[in-house]
């Protein structure tokens, strides 16, 4: 039996200037990716981040740094979620994942009903510039990892890529963009 399976190429979506096509565009992400897979999948860059002793976070500061970033990330994944699907909701598009099944594992209630005020926080903390360099350290890190943890390499780039577009899209639909 073959199984095919449907990757959206998402990153031949541009990320423009406007909202109404960054979000659909940003949906395609999900497609690939269900929401929960983005926490988990940080969660253990985080973890091989900071036990390899060959990456940047050698030093207790940089180690602090990756763990407020990380943090961040994970919660502007899941408030860029509630955007998109709320987005679709009244555009009647249909999203890749019902809103039934995303159970969300970082935000809490207060975040969930104000997820914008989630992504502007998150703009506002990093520079676009500062995510972008730290998502790279992330994944040298996860890249050159060499212990005894196990971990599934042929999808670092994949997520690596997903995780950048997100950043991308959020500083695009992020009203502060303008003042960083």
């Amino acid at each position: 039996m073959i199984v095919v399976t449907t990757i959206y190429l998402f990153h031949f979506f541009p990320v423009t200037n406007n909202s109404q096509t960054s979000i659909p565009n940003t949906l395609a992400i999900f497609a690939n990716y269900h929401p929960c897979d983005f926490v988990e999948d940080l969660r253990e860059w985080q973890t091989l981040a900071m036990i390899n002793e060959q990456s940047v976070y050698n030093e207790a500061n940089a180690r602090e740094d990756l763990l407020d970033f990380t943090a961040a990330l994970m919660k502007l994944a899941e408030a860029l979620w509630i955007v998109c699907d709320a987005r679709c909701s009244t555009a009647k598009i249909k999203t890749p994942w019902p809103a039934g099944d995303v159970q969300l594992q970082v935000l809490n209630e207060k975040e969930r009903d104000r997820p914008h005020k989630v992504i502007r926080h998150c703009c506002s903390t990093f520079t676009q510039q500062y995510a972008q360099t730290e998502l790279l350290d992330l994944l040298d890190a996860v890249v050159t990892y060499e212990g005894s943890r196990k971990i599934y390499k042929g999808s670092l780039i994949l997520m690596y890529l997903h995780l950048e577009y997100l950043v991308k899209a959020a500083y695009t639909i992020c009203p502060l963009q303008s003042l960083l």
